[in-house]
């Protein structure tokens, strides 16, 4: 093998034209394939490649609720008297500046509560009343329809039209004096998830009067950092401006970590490289003391940053920023194929010399340590594959570099100047550590006990603390779990399915075994798209349902309405709008029925992209029950998904992958040496 590298040393040698030409010509090769490769900056490839991992990471990155910003204006001093005014005000204000300078980076800002859409939705249940009713709401109305409660409903009714109550529910009672609507209507407060906010004034208000919250819809996916790093400066710039010394304006949520992180993740990786880089610098000036000697060294290295970020372009088109971030360790590997060379050409002072001495070496010892990291294929976090796909082909391109490009940057001068001195460094690395009695005796006696310590080292289990986040922001994430407890421990149980129809379907059965678990007190609570959007099959079951029930006590129940209707002097245009709800022939309802539910209530609960349709239930479960729970619904054939299970299967796989790629180099290591 050495003949052959010698043989193109000896070649470009004699050209050197071509060799600056041909040189020349590689790097602008490579560069415009690095400049072509995609950067990501997501920190959950992180995570394992599970199936179980890959839905929850969907739902992450495709629902629209892990997308948005949660805004706040909040009272600085937890003591001072609420102003629930002021707080409203000022955020009045937060969105107007939002909307003034950062229109460019938002989708939409969510910070009152639109009463037309709930107009919509009573108007949507009135119209289509028999699919919005199940089994348990039956029970309710066949105890509404005795003759005593028809009279004290039809009381309780009246009373509510002649008093100042709002126009809304006057309408509701117009069209159905039972108030059969009003069944329906009771569930939409299940669906109100976090019991801790309440409406004011319009806006979304903690019920201590000290927080109100917005939402804000980015234009930009939480993966997309760079284009949501100016979202996120414009917010802290407004933040800023309006916070005072009794008002603290602030914001929260997925993509300002990300963007954060990001953000850290560039200045991390630009000082470790940087640093690594000078003291690189100064520690070759020190052993070669010649200016030119740190370029010397430093071209392979950067000669094989660029081949492998090339080859990663032409392998996989993208590569994790946080594989990059490892360089300074590569660097330092990467470092060592031209210091043993230019180490050795101070003492021959042969450049062919060189070269055929180090090819054997520098080949196996190169192709070890690229077989290491190449085993990282093998892992399951796909972030630490682009890590080991990085450093080989940095390797594999600074050891070609070593023996192909430096020897022509070698001059006669250099080689003729070279003149050996023994420094330093050279009398450590001559020292015979295998021969010292004493640290041989020292190294035996404290190896176990290292040993017995290292047993004792726990794996972090809060991935939280994976993300970078300012002091400002962990403010923010403690604010909103101070609001809304439930949120950032709720469950995943996720319906995916090829059309809306089946996912619907599937979301039912789940949410009936999640009903059943809530009335045995095992779900604290849950919030379920199929309370309002039915399955076209579910529909004709509870149409069916509505006729059969009617049939036999249609004639009683409105005969009873008008007798005690007419007493309380209802107009006979109630009793017709009544007489056409219970005799009207109901159809199936088709999506714009459902249109204001969704909008209102369930956009961020269902994803549907690339042929895919995804309905996903939220449940909160208590910590000492979650165990229990999880089995239970196991045996339905349901998974639950959450950040917990992500992290015990983070757990799981690194210890896996960890045994199995200690047994792999290890025996590559040991082939190596052996051959």
């Amino acid at each position: 093998m050495d003949s052959l590298f010698i043989g193109i040393y000896r070649f470009f040698q004699a050209r050197r034209s071509l060799f600056w030409i041909v040189l020349a010509s590689i790097l602008a090769l490579l560069a415009f394939g690095a400049s072509r490769v995609s950067i990501e900056e997501d920190i959950s490839r992180f995570f394992p490649d599970d199936p179980r991992v890959e839905k929850l990471s969907y739902v992450f990155r495709n629902a629209k609720f892990s997308e948005r910003v949660i805004g706040m204006v909040s009272m600085a001093d937890s003591a001072a008297t609420p102003q629930p005014d002021t707080l409203i005000a000022v955020t009045e204000r937060f969105v107007d500046s939002l909307n003034a300078s950062a229109a460019n980076y938002i989708v939409s800002i969510q910070s009152e509560v639109d009463d037309s859409q709930l107009i919509e939705v009573v108007q949507s249940i009135q119209s289509n009343l028999p699919i919005f009713l199940d089994d348990e709401d039956y029970v309710a109305l066949d105890s509404l329809t005795t003759p005593a409660n028809i009279d004290a409903r039809l009381a309780a009714n009246y009373r509510q039209l002649i008093s100042p109550s709002g126009i809304a529910t006057k309408n509701i009672i117009v069209n159905d004096p039972l108030g059969i609507s009003f069944i329906v209507l009771k569930k939409l407060q299940t669906l109100q998830f976090d019991e801790n906010v309440e409406v004011y004034q319009n806006y979304l208000i903690s019920h201590d009067h000290r927080h109100v919250l917005f939402f804000i819809e980015p234009k930009y996916k939480a993966s997309e950092t760079g284009k949501n790093a100016e979202l996120v400066r414009r917010l802290e710039d407004i933040s800023a401006g309006l916070s005072t010394q009794t008002i603290k304006a602030s914001f929260f949520g997925a993509p300002v970590v990300a963007a954060g992180n990001a953000r850290q993740l560039q200045r991390d990786t630009f000082i470790t490289i940087g640093l690594m880089l000078i003291l690189l610098a100064v520690f070759i000036l020190g052993f070669f003391r010649k200016k030119r000697v740190p370029f010397l060294i430093l071209f392979p290295v950067a000669f094989g940053a660029l081949f492998s970020i090339c080859c990663v372009y032409l392998v996989q088109g993208s590569i994790s920023i946080i594989a990059i971030a490892a360089g300074s360790i590569i660097l330092g590997i990467a470092v060592n194929y031209s210091l043993h060379f230019l180490s050795h050409l101070k003492h021959v002072n042969d450049v062919e010399t060189v070269i055929r001495d180090l090819v054997k070496p520098m080949t196996l010892g190169s192709a070890t340590t690229v077989l290491a990291f190449i085993c990282l294929q093998f892992v399951n976090a796909s972030v630490l594959r682009d890590v080991g796909l990085f450093a080989a082909f940095s390797l594999v391109g600074a050891a070609l570099s070593t023996l192909i490009f430096l020897p022509h940057f070698i001059t006669r001068k250099y080689v003729s100047s070279q003149s050996h001195h023994e420094s330093w460094i050279e009398k450590v690395s001559q020292f015979s550590f295998e021969t010292n009695r004493a640290l041989l005796i020292f190294i035996v006696v404290v190896t176990p006990v290292l040993l017995y310590f290292a047993g004792d080292v726990r794996f972090n289990t809060d991935l939280s603390q994976m993300n970078f986040m300012t002091p400002g922001l962990r403010e923010s994430q403690a604010r909103v779990e101070s609001i809304n407890k439930t949120s950032l421990a709720s469950s995943y149980l996720v319906s995916q399915s090829p059309s809306f129809q089946q996912a619907l379907q599937q979301n039912e059965r789940v949410t009936n075994t999640v009903h059943a678990l809530h009335a045995r007190g095992m779900i604290q609570k849950y919030s379920s798209v199929s309370s309002f959007v039915v399955s076209d099959s579910l529909q004709k079951i509870r149409i069916d349902r509505w006729n059969k029930f009617w049939n036999k006590r249609r004639a009683r129940v409105t005969a009873d309405v008008r007798e005690s209707g007419t007493r309380l002097g209802f107009s006979e245009k109630v009793f017709q709008n009544f007489d056409h709800l219970l005799t009207r022939e109901y159809q199936e309802a088709d999506s714009a029925v459902f249109s204001p539910f969704r909008k209102l209530f369930f956009d961020n609960h269902i994803i549907e992209k690339d042929g895919v349709s995804t309905v996903i239930t939220l449940v909160n479960i208590a910590s000492e029950k979650k165990a229990n729970v999880v089995d239970q619904l196991e045996l339905a054939g349901i998974h639950a998904f959450d950040r917990q299970m992500v992290t015990n299967l983070f757990v799981e796989y690194v210890h896996e992958d960890f045994n199995f790629i200690v047994t792999l180099t290890g025996f590559i290591v040991f082939a190596a040496l052996l051959v």
